[in-house]
């Protein structure tokens, strides 16, 4: 095959024609080589066995499970899927299956060369119609977290779980202390529990709140998420904030 030194790749799709167009696209483009081309199955995982591509170019049509099969072979290879429709749900079974990519085969013949250079420098490329509808599922709403509970029993929760006065909540919330009282005994009754600490453990669990700890003389500190009591602090710049105690 032929094509300048920088980026190899596979062409495996199993119409010939389109074979021997992408290959010389490719060919001709600056910095990348095509090592080799063939229909899908044995013969592509052999030139993938053979080559160990930067890039397989991996038509979905027939095989959809192949991206599985080249990247068993060659772990290091970006696959950029490339199938006759732009279609959001075969994206995301190629997605899952390991591919970086996601391209309509009728794409422009730029719009090719760039998706192969942006997999193969390990990045990701998706035809537009495909990047908008994965934007879309992207920004579907997200559940509240203890979707059970109403907005304003999860803002008593929350304070509850930094360990504050439930007369402290009343003035923060601007409600009577009667009133926190009745919505930490409904979140209680929600959430299964019978004291603050379970409740504030529930709380933390779902990213509610932020633990605490209280030093002997009273004074409360932050713990930050993901850290032991005893876990080592980082070192910080001069400039920094002092360490908390």
């Amino acid at each position: 095959m032929t094509g300048a030194p920088g980026l190899t790749v596979v062409v495996v799709d199993e119409n010939a024609t389109i074979r021997s167009n992408v290959c010389g696209l490719l060919a001709s483009a600056p910095g990348i080589r095509v090592a080799g081309a063939a229909a899908p199955g044995r013969d592509a995982l052999a030139q993938v066995r053979a080559h160990r591509p930067d890039v397989v170019l991996l038509d979905l049509v027939s095989q959809p499970g192949s991206i599985v099969d080249v990247l068993r072979i060659a772990p290091g290879t970006a696959v950029l899927a490339v199938t006759a429709a732009e279609d959001v749900d075969l994206a995301l079974t190629a997605i899952r299956a390991g591919a970086r990519g996601y391209l309509d085969k009728r794409a422009a013949r730029d719009t090719i060369v760039r998706a192969v250079r942006s997999v193969g420098t390990g990045g990701a490329f998706f035809g537009p119609p495909v990047a908008l509808q994965l934007a879309g599922l992207l920004a579907e709403p997200v559940p509240p977290p203890l979707p059970s509970l109403t907005s304003r029993e999860r803002e008593v929760l929350a304070l509850l779980a930094t360990g504050t006065p439930t007369a402290t909540i009343a003035r923060c919330l601007g409600l009577a202390p009667k009133t926190v009282r009745n919505y930490s005994s409904a979140v209680f009754a929600k959430l299964g529990v019978t004291t603050r600490a379970d409740a504030a453990a529930r709380a933390h669990a779902a990213g509610l709140g932020i633990p605490v700890r209280v030093n002997p003389d009273g004074v409360r500190h932050a713990i930050p998420r993901g850290r032991g009591r005893d876990a080592p602090r980082p070192r910080v710049s001069a400039l920094a904030a002092p360490a908390m105690p």
